[in-house]
């Protein structure tokens, strides 16, 4: 079946341009002494005689009490997408060339968990049984993380636009092992915030074992964006929550614009709509128990860069546990207004900085010397930042995922439109994919 693509992207498209044990005890064995004489009938010289337990010496176990099963919610098939049914991808990840995940589904649906073994170009539909949507008219959208071709953790949620009342939400978190052919739920969740479309909640995980849950909803007045925070250690069978939106205190203000975790202990948030001069992250060393604010340093050869300036910090990535990049926008108070991007590089886990200006933009790093700097215009560096060069320049804002120097995926938009296109020379030219259920 023929679809429709976006005039945007086909004039884009047509420009050339991600042991032995040793026993304690000492037992006695008495053996027979014998003479010369008497040889007939051995004698016991000495023996030992064990004392009788007594009734007072006896303890009387008692039965452990019944262990509660955890809660989960009822589960029921979601109904089946017909063959030809006209697939839109709304994110994409991909593991390598051929491997990957997506999230999406039919008129700007975000309700289908995908997996694909062919580059993206048809996905099998391995959504897990969470049943019929929540309520008639609401929106259900599933968050994710997607950690390697196999494992996957998802959410879905009601994608509403306005925050909900207090009054909690009760939700599971899915986990497969085996790329989607069979999902597990969590126990049950309950928080008093969950997401909204312009804050959906977010998954983080940094091995099959540790990961974390933050629930958002927005804004609440005075720079406040109250979060729920949660973690696990079982690979998301069981979530222990750190902290609490309503009352809760450490990581409540300023809006989250991304996170990330460099081993089960450190972890960064970088944030916006802060009152502070300066670029600030939010810092935590103990798992996400406690966060601490960190005002980043200034270029060094221009350290008034970012002095009476406002600044947002964005698009952090952990490369080893000691080394993290992060990117900032800074605009000064002065009249005219003076904007600048920043990249930050820190290689001793958060302590130090240092920190230049580059074309701005999500970077995305492969290694600690190559990586992208991502938005309208699409730059490359091969020294770890210092300098980048220009690709391409597109006419669409996307979701991108690179698997390495050459072979890139993006979820393109336009106004309202969107569309799934691929590259496989650095983001120089893009193509069409049209995407397919797999038959």
């Amino acid at each position: 079946m023929n679809k429709r693509r976006p005039c945007w992207l086909v004039l884009a498209a047509s420009m050339a341009f991600v042991a032995g044990c040793t026993g304690t005890g000492v037992e006695q064995s008495l053996m027979p002494q014998t003479t010369a004489e008497a040889t007939a009938v051995p004698s016991v010289t000495q023996t030992q005689t064990l004392p009788t337990p007594s009734a007072t010496a006896t303890e009387t176990l008692q039965p452990s009490p019944p262990t509660e099963p955890a809660r989960t919610i009822p589960t029921g098939q979601v109904p089946t997408l017909p063959p030809d049914a006209d697939l839109e991808i709304a994110f994409i990840q991909m593991i390598d060339r051929q491997s990957g995940w997506a999230i999406g589904g039919i008129e700007r649906g975000r309700d289908r968990v995908l997996h694909t073994q062919d580059g993206a170009r048809t996905f099998r539909d391995v959504t897990p049984p969470i049943g019929t949507a929540p309520a008639p008219g609401i929106a259900r959208w599933f968050v994710s993380e997607f950690l390697d071709e196999n494992l996957a953790w998802v959410l879905h949620f009601p994608a509403v636009l306005e925050p909900s009342p207090p009054g909690g939400a009760e939700f599971v978190i899915w986990h497969t092992r085996d790329a989607g052919v069979s999902w597990e739920q969590s126990e049950v969740v309950s928080s008093s915030v969950l997401g909204t479309q312009d804050f959906p909640p977010r998954l983080e995980f940094v091995n099959p074992d540790e990961g974390w849950f933050m629930a958002r909803n927005g804004g609440a007045g005075m720079h406040r964006y109250p979060i729920s925070l949660y973690r696990t250690h079982d690979g998301g069978a069981t979530w222990e929550r750190l902290i609490e939106a309503i009352g809760g205190s450490g990581l409540q203000s300023c809006r989250k614009t991304g996170w990330s975790f460099g081993d089960p202990t450190f972890g960064l948030a970088t944030i916006d709509n802060c009152p502070v001069d300066g670029p600030a992250i939010e810092r935590t060393v103990d798992g996400g128990s406690t966060w601490e604010r960190v005002i980043l340093p200034p270029p060094r050869q221009d350290p008034e860069t970012v002095a009476n300036a406002y600044c947002e910090t964005y698009s952090p990535q952990f490369l080893t546990a000691d080394l993290v990049l992060l990117a900032a926008s800074c605009t000064s108070y002065s009249d005219p207004q003076v904007e600048r991007e920043l990249f930050y590089r820190s290689a001793d886990g958060g302590q130090s900085w240092d920190a230049w200006e580059f074309p701005g933009g999500d970077i995305y790093f492969l290694d600690e010397t190559r990586g992208f700097a991502l938005s309208r215009e699409i730059y490359w560096t091969a020294d770890g930042g210092v300098t980048w060069e220009l690709g391409k320049t597109v006419n669409w804002d996307g979701q991108f995922s690179f698997v390495d120097a050459d072979y890139g995926w993006a979820v393109a938009r336009a106004g309202s439109e969107l569309a799934l296109v691929a590259t496989e020379d650095r983001g120089q030219t893009w193509h069409f994919i049209e995407p397919a259920l797999h038959p």
